[in-house]
């Protein structure tokens, strides 16, 4: 029963993504800065098969294939390092400007989800953050969320700060 219910919540996540994003083809990601992480971060912990990052109209997804699960300890390690590749000017310039931008001019700033797959298709956690584009924001990014999996589709989840480490 409780296997039907994860496949129910996966099978609503990738339609609730269809929806979202229409029959839009994700773009995949390169470049030379994100071949760096990923060699180094793959390096570092072995239990990651593959990343893969990808945009769509209006969000940039970062998808970890693991090969075993992970620790909460070791997945939030690995969520800093992704941050701080997706929030550098380098990533900013390279991907969302020369990129993201010049695919989809009028989206605005796009979103953030960091994707783990525990390698057993039970549970796919989540970071996320959305843009705010207002013309009176201060920052246009600043709340991460965290969603251990199985939390409510479509819901950020619980905010994540450096203390919930």
């Amino acid at each position: 029963m409780k296997k039907l219910k994860n496949k129910n919540i996966i099978t609503l996540l990738s339609m609730l993504m269809i929806l979202l994003t229409g029959c839009t083809n994700p773009v995949r990601i390169s470049s030379d800065q994100i071949k760096e992480f990923r060699e180094q971060i793959q390096e570092d912990y072995a239990s990651i098969k593959e990343i893969r990052l990808e945009f769509m109209p209006t969000t940039i997804y970062m998808y970890y294939e693991m090969k075993d699960p992970v620790t909460e300890e070791e997945k939030k390690e690995i969520f800093e390092q992704s941050r701080e590749l997706l929030m550098s000017d380098t990533f900013d310039q390279e991907v969302i400007q020369a990129k993201f931008h010049k695919k989809y001019s009028s989206s605005g700033h796009p979103n953030f989800e960091i994707l783990f797959d525990d390698g057993t298709q039970k549970v796919m956690s989540s970071f996320s953050i959305q843009a705010n584009d207002s013309e009176d924001a201060d920052e246009v990014y600043t709340q991460w969320y965290y969603s251990k999996g199985g939390d409510v589709p479509g819901e950020l989840g619980e905010p994540y700060s450096l203390e919930n480490k």
